[in-house]
């Protein structure tokens, strides 16, 4: 995946999970009621930029260790290349 590829995908995934991470924190913690879309945005706003840089710090450890893990596991499939040759109709 290309650099500028692998920086907005890493983007959109971190600030969709704490999205969805202090949306159901905060409902777990204070309710759903009136002042719950505040909360919300109160608490994705603190989380939103620590998700951004986590995500920048584990991604390529996470990375490493997936594309182990998958080529023990799976072998040379797991790296995108064909288990059988494919075949001419």
């Amino acid at each position: 995946m290309p650099p500028v590829r692998r920086r907005i995908f890493v983007t959109i995934m971190a600030t969709i999970m704490s999205m969805i991470m202090s949306g159901i924190i905060t409902a777990f913690n204070l309710g759903i009621d009136d002042a719950f879309l505040m909360n919300w945005l109160y608490a994705w706003l603190f989380a939103w930029p620590l998700a951004i840089l986590s995500a920048f710090i584990a991604q390529p450890i996470a990375q490493r260790y997936s594309g182990s893990i998958a080529q023990r596991v799976f072998g040379a499939d797991a790296l995108g290349e064909p288990r059988h040759p494919p075949i001419d109709r």
